[in-house]
């Protein structure tokens, strides 16, 4: 329940001013109710700038309408009723109360819900319209896939150091081994708003491998950028690097050219899929040797 600052709405038109820090923007301040006011009053509530990077904004209007009446003494005029509207997933949505309407399922522009509620202080006769924003989420995770540089057969218990900077912060990690399908899963980092536009790296060095192989000569460098597609976190795109030796980014690279400890090359690759799973892909060569 974050009060979110510098969103902006339009009421029946109108645009207001920015959101404050308490999440807060006033639109109506000591309107007079009168025998000639007395009619139901219709406000339309578009929301029309959210920070995009970090929230999801509601899709439609809602709408408030306000009935007003005396109060139970027959002293003054006061608001007697609230309906809310707003659009659902398959439907209109609507609720009335006297002081306070819960509107569920009010539908965003990632095609989720959330509920609008409108509250009455009668005391002060303070009407407040409560909109929630949900926060964007995604992730991406990481593997690494050991195999045969000759027969594409896979490696199992290779382990991996890991030098990280993941969100600016720099870490060392060392992985499991590899199963027999080749692969260890590194782990999963969760993309926010504050993260979106940091590049995150990879410094990867093969620390044990089965001992028919040649390893590589030095580690090798992975970078990932991210983005946002629809109302979702993704990786934008990855390279791979050596030194100078570096691809474009892309959502498929070939490192060309990398050496074993023999002096002999191989190419690495590294692909995102569409569940933003980064593979890195590294071969190694079986140890060989001959004599006459």
């Amino acid at each position: 329940d974050t009060p979110l600052k510098d969103v902006v709405f339009f009421v029946n038109g109108t645009q207001l001013a920015p959101t404050g820090d308490d999440g807060i923007v006033k639109y109506i301040e000591n309107k007079e109710i009168t025998p000639s006011t007395l009619q139901d009053e219709v406000l339309e509530i578009s929301e029309i700038w959210v920070n995009t990077d970090k929230y999801v904004k509601l899709k439609y209007p809602v709408k408030l309408t306000l009935e007003k009446g005396k109060n139970t003494s027959n002293t003054k005029y006061v608001i007697t009723n609230m309906k809310l509207e707003g659009v659902g997933i398959s439907s209109n949505r609507y609720r009335e109360g006297k002081t306070s309407v819960e509107l569920p399922g009010v539908l965003l522009t990632d095609g989720n819900t959330v509920t609008v509620k409108a509250t009455l202080d009668e005391a002060n006769q303070l009407v407040t319209v409560e909109i929630p924003n949900t926060k964007i989420t995604g992730s991406y995770s990481l593997k690494l896939k050991k195999i045969d540089a000759v027969s594409n057969k896979t490696l199992s218990d290779v382990s991996f150091k890991l030098n990280t900077v993941i969100d600016g912060v720099t870490a060392e990690k060392t992985t499991d081994v590899t199963g027999t399908d080749g692969i260890v899963n590194v782990g999963s980092v969760d993309i926010n708003g504050d993260n979106l536009n940091i590049s995150d790296k990879y410094e990867i060095n093969e620390i044990n491998i089965d001992s028919s192989y040649i390893k590589l000569q030095n580690s090798i460098n992975l970078e990932v950028t991210k983005k946002i597609v629809g109302n979702a976190y993704a990786v934008k795109g990855i390279k791979l690097y050596q030194g100078d030796n570096l691809t474009v980014e892309d959502t498929s690279v070939t490192l060309t050219g990398i050496k074993l400890d023999d002096g002999s090359t191989v190419d690495i690759t590294a692909t995102v899929d569409s569940n933003n799973v980064i593979t890195v892909t590294i071969p190694n060569k079986v140890i060989t040797g001959k004599y006459d």
